[in-house]
């Protein structure tokens, strides 16, 4: 039983980090719509400059860009954090299997 409720667990946690992902998600999508409501027709230009420039040229536009790489590299940790999850629970209650014994293995060197 107990395994059953480990694996039930991981179910849930899947659910809530795709739903987190989700709302995360839409954040993003309003971050993106910043930068270009900020940017308009300057974004090839803005785009062009260092960082820099950039927050010196339209800070809200700077900020809206970082708010989106930030908000992305979350997203992938809990894309790949939801992966592993589900890795686990498919091998939660499979035994280890022993690493083989190879007989083409060398013998160790010995001195004369």
């Amino acid at each position: 039983m107990e395994l059953e409720q480990q694996r039930k667990d991981i179910v849930s946690l899947r659910v809530d980090i795709n739903q987190t992902i989700h709302q995360i998600e839409k954040i993003r999508d309003l971050s993106v719509e910043n930068y270009r409501m900020a940017l308009g027709p300057f974004k090839n230009q803005f785009e062009s400059l260092s960082p820099i420039d950039q927050q010196n040229m339209n800070p809200i536009a700077f900020q809206s860009l970082q708010n989106y790489r930030d908000i992305q590299q979350i997203t992938d940790l809990l894309h790949q954090l939801n992966s592993s999850l589900m890795d686990v629970g498919q091998h939660l209650g499979h035994p280890i299997e022993d690493v083989p014994k190879l007989d083409n293995n060398p013998a160790p060197p010995t001195v004369v």
